[in-house]
């Protein structure tokens, strides 16, 4: 196994999920996601939480949705309540297929979705956090070998976030001290109105409500915006 794996389980483990001993842990994994999914389950042993895997694949998605009548029950109890009594939910996508689900109609997926807001707000309750295991079908979305996509991911996921999340956090205080962002360039004169929002200190940790791994971004929402 590429030792950044194992990295990579650690940074997802300890900084992003901050999994302690006694967790109930949901690991929904992707069909591509083997060996990243192993050397989590080994970092959730190690840590002495309780784990549960589960296979989370589009294209069983597809076949399911596609040969489904449409009408589907209401927040089935059986996933809401395993997701209820979990303390922390772990997605590792790596599917095969970035596009498995493209030919389900819209309408049938829309209506899935609905049917399910009880359990993806219990889900929202939990320490959840989505990360990617780098694949060759991501590599061949983003037009990179593959070799050159495993470089690119891991060096946006295997960094030092303790360092980023102060640096960041430095950000987060001249924005939330702010009222006014101006941007202006070549062509550009724009004017947004920041005063009472609170930015986000997006450090892939749910210590800092930050869920996705990568992240490393601060951000907050403007209004009144003006200009050209």
């Amino acid at each position: 196994m590429d030792e950044r794996v194992r990295e990579h389980a650690e940074v997802l483990v300890d900084w992003s999920a901050r999994v302690e001993a006694g967790d109930d842990v949901v690991l929904a994994v992707g069909p591509d996601a083997h060996e990243l999914a192993v050397a989590v389950a080994e970092a959730l042993g190690e840590r002495g939480a309780n784990l549960l895997a589960t296979y989370s694949s589009g294209e069983i998605t597809r076949a399911y949705l596609r040969a489904h009548d449409g009408e589907f029950d209401e927040n089935p109890a059986h996933e809401l309540t395993l997701v209820e009594n979990a303390d922390v939910y772990l997605s590792l996508g790596g599917g095969r297929n970035t596009s498995a689900t493209a030919d389900v109609p819209g309408k049938t997926r829309q209506a899935y979705s609905s049917a399910r807001d009880e359990i993806r707000e219990a889900r929202m309750d939990t320490r959840w956090v989505s990360t990617v295991h780098p694949t060759r079908s991501l590599a061949q979305q983003a037009n990179m070998a593959y070799e050159e996509y495993q470089d690119f991911a891991y060096d946006a996921i295997l960094r030092d976030w303790e360092a980023l999340a102060e640096e960041m956090g430095r950000m987060k205080d001249v924005l939330d001290e702010g009222s006014e962002v101006r941007l202006v360039s070549r062509g550009t004169d724009l004017t947004m109105n920041i005063e009472g929002r609170t930015a986000v200190n997006s450090a892939a940790s749910v210590a800092y409500d930050s869920h996705n791994l990568p992240s490393g971004e601060v951000f907050t929402a403007p209004y009144a915006t003006e200009g050209k």
